[in-house]
């Protein structure tokens, strides 16, 4: 037999090692999401069973096959759990260590005459939150992707937090003439939608979770500011104001298309 003829195909992916680690939490937020999904199947499942012995009069020996199904399903989800959680460990590890490198500004979305660039920290001011006093850094990696880190060393350990976004649920809106934390003039976006927040407190494991968030920028100048809320229906932990954080280091820049209105920096490249 003939040895089957495979075609040379050696492509040329350029990723950076930032962008590697937010696909990686992506694809936990996914398979978590579809267990659950299973998970759910499987208790419908079992609730049509004690409807149907109810109704049809179904017989206890096929109630007990239907449970001892599920009892599998269930057991082979945990196994898949443990995976999901040795894996979320090993990449938040990673996470903080090297920033990935800065792209040139270009246009997030096509038809949005503003958009974003750079990389930002500054300090948690708010007293009521876990997180005051942090150090948060606000980063855009590229067109569409940003990375909002926490990281806070205190008498009881470390915590941190990471948030990145979900591409297919991201919103992003100009916000032409309004004020912006505080800040009169400059340039301001908003950017919403669903992401994937891993929060990781003193003597406790790391937890994962998506979450809606919404993400406020402003700059003018060299001065800029940002703000970051996440909320969280069923789990507290994940609910997140970071109020206006003033960037004391790096540059954080929102630029706008020259002859747009409220321009404070026009895009360098227009």
């Amino acid at each position: 037999m003939s040895q089957p003829g495979i075609p040379d195909i050696s492509p040329t992916i350029t990723i950076e090692r930032d962008q590697v680690l937010t696909l990686l939490l992506a694809s936990i937020a996914v398979e978590e999401m579809g267990l659950a999904h299973i998970l759910n199947a499987e208790g419908e499942k079992m609730q049509l069973a004690f409807a149907k012995s109810q109704d049809e009069g179904i017989c206890l020996n096929q109630i007990i096959e239907v449970n001892t199904g599920v009892e599998r399903v269930i057991r082979s989800i945990t196994r898949l759990q443990l995976l999901l959680a040795e894996k979320l460990e090993n990449v938040v590890t990673l996470i903080g260590s090297t920033p990935c490198s800065l792209p040139a500004p270009s246009p997030p979305v096509p038809g949005l005459h503003c958009f974003y660039c750079g990389k930002g920290s500054g300090t948690i001011s708010r007293t009521d939150s876990d997180f005051a006093g942090a150090e948060a850094t606000l980063l855009f990696c590229d067109e569409t992707c940003f990375q909002y880190t926490l990281f806070r060393k205190g008498k009881r350990g470390i915590m941190s937090a990471k948030l990145v976004p979900l591409k297919q649920e991201l919103k992003i809106r100009c916000l032409e003439g309004e004020p912006c934390l505080g800040m009169e003039k400059g340039n301001s976006l908003l950017v919403a939608g669903i992401g994937v927040m891993c929060i990781k407190m003193p003597c406790s494991k790391a937890q994962h979770s998506t979450v809606n968030f919404e993400l406020k920028v402003c700059s003018c100048g060299r001065h800029s500011k940002f703000e970051v809320v996440t909320w969280q229906k069923d789990d507290d932990l994940f609910n997140h104001e970071s109020g206006a954080v003033q960037v004391s280091s790096g540059e954080l820049q929102v630029y706008v298309k020259k002859g747009e209105q409220g321009s404070c920096q026009s895009d360098p490249n227009s």
